[in-house]
C-alpha cells in the first residue's frame, strides 16, 4: 500500500511539473535574490505563470514573489483576475488573491475602490467550494474591503 501512494505521489509531482518548460526549473533553482530579480524582467503574464508554478511546487512557498508580481500593477491586475476566474484549484486561487491584496497594501492599484474588479473578485470567492481554502479566500476579500476606508 505504501509503495502504491509513493507511485501515486510521484507521478502527480511529475505531471504537475511536466507541464511547465525546463526554464521554470531553473528559475526555482536560483537563489532567493536572484529569482526576484529574474522574475521582475519577464513580462507580466509570464511572471503570473511562474508565481503560481512557484506556490505549486516549491515549499514553502515563495510569498515573496508575490510582491514583485504586484508591482506591475494595472498591468497585471487583469491578468490575474482572469487567471482567478478560469482557475479550478482553491490553493492557486488564494495565491492569486494574495497577488491582489498586494497590488492594493502596495498603492499600485486601489483594487477596493474599483466596484467591478470587487464584483469579480467576489463573484470568484463565493463560487469556491473548498473548505480548506475558502476561509482564506474570504480573509483577503474582508482585507481588501476594509483597504476601502
Amino acid at each position: 500500500m505504501f509503495i502504491l501512494m509513493v507511485f501515486v505521489v510521484g507521478l502527480l509531482g511529475s505531471s504537475c511539473r511536466s507541464s511547465y518548460p525546463p526554464a521554470y526549473e531553473e528559475f526555482l533553482n536560483l537563489p532567493r535574490d536572484q529569482r526576484v530579480d529574474a522574475l521582475s524582467k519577464y513580462p507580466p503574464e509570464e511572471q503570473v505563470d511562474r508565481y503560481v508554478w512557484a506556490m505549486l511546487v516549491r515549499h514553502p512557498p515563495q510569498i515573496e514573489l508575490a510582491d514583485v508580481v504586484a508591482k506591475n500593477g494595472a498591468r497585471v491586475l487583469p491578468i490575474v483576475i482572469r487567471r482567478i476566474q478560469e482557475e479550478e484549484a482553491a490553493a492557486t486561487q488564494v495565491d492569486l488573491l494574495l497577488v491582489v491584496r498586494r497590488i492594493q497594501e502596495m498603492g499600485e492599484v486601489d483594487v477596493a475602490g474599483d466596484a467591478e474588479t470587487m464584483a469579480a473578485l467576489e463573484a470568484a470567492v463565493s463560487s469556491m467550494d473548498d473548505p480548506d481554502w475558502k476561509p482564506q479566500a474570504v480573509e483577503i476579500l474582508e482585507k481588501l474591503r476594509r483597504a476601502r476606508g
